[in-house]
């Protein structure tokens, strides 16, 4: 009975200690706009923002203070490595639109709008 027991807890704590480490499908990247840009219609300034990618439902947030958009992405795995974040603007009039971002010091690519 104390063996059955032992062994409950053992399997318990094992499953407790794997838990925290599976992907949960969410990522969360700080990137820096160096210019205004527009993603969606919202106008982000220059500054710090986070990227949250939603692997699951294909998902990108981008935030900045009270400013978030959630758009449809595209999200893929490059050969190698980025060696730099690099966000990827496109012109329409005057205004500048975040097309896509390689997220440095990992192989993320993310499409915006596919």
């Amino acid at each position: 009975m104390v063996k059955k027991i032992v062994l409950i807890f053992a399997v318990l704590a094992i499953a407790v200690s794997v838990a925290g480490t599976l992907p949960t499908g969410h990522s969360n990247y700080k990137i820096t706009l160096f210019r205004p840009a527009v993603l969606n219609g919202t106008e982000f300034k220059a500054g710090d923002c986070v990227l949250s990618l939603d692997m699951v439902d294909s998902k990108a947030t981008l935030t900045q203070g009270k400013v978030s958009v959630v758009v449809p992405a595209k999200i893929e795995s490059a050969d190698q490595k980025f060696d730099i974040t690099a966000v990827r603007l496109t012109r329409d009039g005057d205004k500048q639109n975040i097309s896509e971002i390689e997220v440095g010091g990992t192989k993320t690519k993310v499409t915006l709008n596919p």
